[in-house]
């Protein structure tokens, strides 16, 4: 019986192994968006949660938190304290920063701004 020869895998199909397996939070969160979109699921904590909101709109624009923390001038701490909610509200200042380079208003994040 001959032996079985190696193939290796095409690029396309070691980008999608990697993209599958580096990003699987940030396609966990698409997937969400894309069922929200499609099927009207209603997303209750995404809505009533500014770290979800936040985690959502930088997923979204495929920003991570360093690159925002670079787009911003903030620091990766103040960054992830707010996407993890140990922060609730950032300052007004803040507010502004991630919200203009994330393309939105500030309430659209943080009600209360």
């Amino acid at each position: 019986m001959p032996a079985a020869s190696y193939v290796p895998p095409s690029f396309s199909e070691l980008y999608i192994f990697l993209f599958l397996h580096v990003n699987v939070y940030r396609l966990s969160i698409l997937a969400i968006l894309l069922l929200d979109k499609v099927y009207g699921v209603v997303l209750m904590r995404v809505k009533s949660d500014p770290a979800a909101r936040l985690r959502v709109l930088m997923a979204e624009r495929d920003i991570n938190t360093q690159e925002l923390a670079e787009l911003t001038g903030l620091s990766v701490n103040t960054i992830s304290s707010l996407r993890s909610g140990r922060v609730k509200t950032p300052t007004i200042e803040n507010a502004y920063l991630i919200a203009e380079v994330l393309g939105v208003e500030p309430n659209t994040i943080w009600p209360n701004r």
